[in-house]
């Protein structure tokens, strides 16, 4: 009987131990992933106040998710001049860029936003917005000239779409 209860413990000591060396290297597979993101050290916190409502033009790629707080992160610099802006005005976060930086500039800019509520999204000259994991009561979404909006696992009741011009929409999994 003793050696029995030793097997056990041993065999018991070795599953833990497999365990903890498996989380180890799943922890480092995740972090090598992120760290060959060219984009993850490129993100900078932008600052502004409450907001309620976006109006996105040129080519930006935005990513939207729900949060306590308005949160906003970019890939741009916010220094240079001509380039892209994020304002607020009256509760409507807008998303612009000079037409010069816009001719000359053939990249996208990337935004990533958390945000508490979100009443109307209003996109223009090929944005692509994804909102993902977001419960709310009515959201207006307005596309023009070759947007995409893809909405995933969100919870919205009442959601209205105006589009002009050639666009995308992907929804999946409404609740």
């Amino acid at each position: 009987m003793k050696t029995s209860k030793i097997i056990l413990l041993a065999v018991g000591a070795l599953m833990i131990i497999g365990f903890f060396a498996g989380l180890l290297l799943l922890r480092n597979g995740v972090q090598l992933l992120y760290n060959n993101d060219p984009l993850a050290s490129r993100y900078r916190e932008v600052k502004v106040n409450a907001f309620e409502r976006l109006d996105i033009s040129s080519r930006w790629i935005v990513k939207i998710r729900q949060g306590k707080e308005c949160h906003i992160e970019s890939t741009f610099d916010k220094k240079s001049p001509g380039g892209p802006t994020i304002e607020n005005i009256n509760g409507t976060l807008c998303f612009r860029v000079d037409t010069t930086c816009a001719e000359t500039h053939t990249d996208s800019f990337f935004v990533r936003i958390t945000m508490p509520v979100l009443r109307s999204v209003k996109a223009s000259k090929g944005s692509d917005i994804t909102i993902t994991d977001f419960m709310g009561d009515s959201l207006l979404v307005t596309l023009e000239d070759g947007c995409t909006f893809t909405g995933m696992n969100h919870n919205i009741k009442y959601v209205t779409f105006k589009t002009s011009g050639e666009n995308t929409l992907n929804i999946t999994k409404i609740y």
